[in-house]
């Protein structure tokens, strides 16, 4: 939360929002972390895309997805303002939505109880 404060100038909120472009352009891309399985230790960490790689010395095998503004802050023209599709603030649960998997390959994984991520450009030809 402090995080988000100073880079855009502006309170967290699930509430609609003015952002001047200024703000706008200060807004960070999200990153979601998941831990990576076993399988990924064969994985170079600092070669595979989506891995946590040198960014933590610890689980460099972790999975990072990642959520850029376009995907999670939108502009409501008739109220002349924005508003988060990411909730920062929700006490009982997490989810990833349709605004995290946007821009991603997603399979499910039903029998080994996991989720693969790959990042995709999502286009239909």
């Amino acid at each position: 939360e402090k995080t988000w404060n100073d880079i855009v100038g502006a309170e967290v909120s699930n509430d609609f929002f003015e952002m001047t472009d200024d703000m706008l352009t200060k807004v960070p891309t999200v990153l979601v972390r998941l831990g990576g399985t076993d399988d990924n230790k064969e994985l170079d960490a600092d070669t595979t895309p989506g891995l946590a790689g040198s960014l933590d010395d610890g689980d460099q095998h972790d999975v990072l997805i990642a959520i850029p503004p376009v995907r999670y802050i939108e502009y409501f023209p008739e109220e002349k303002k924005y508003k988060s599709k990411i909730f920062f603030k929700h006490d009982s649960m997490n989810l990833i939505g349709a605004n995290a998997m946007a821009g991603h390959d997603v399979i499910f994984d039903i029998d080994n109880k996991r989720i693969g991520f790959a990042e995709s450009d999502c286009s239909y030809e």
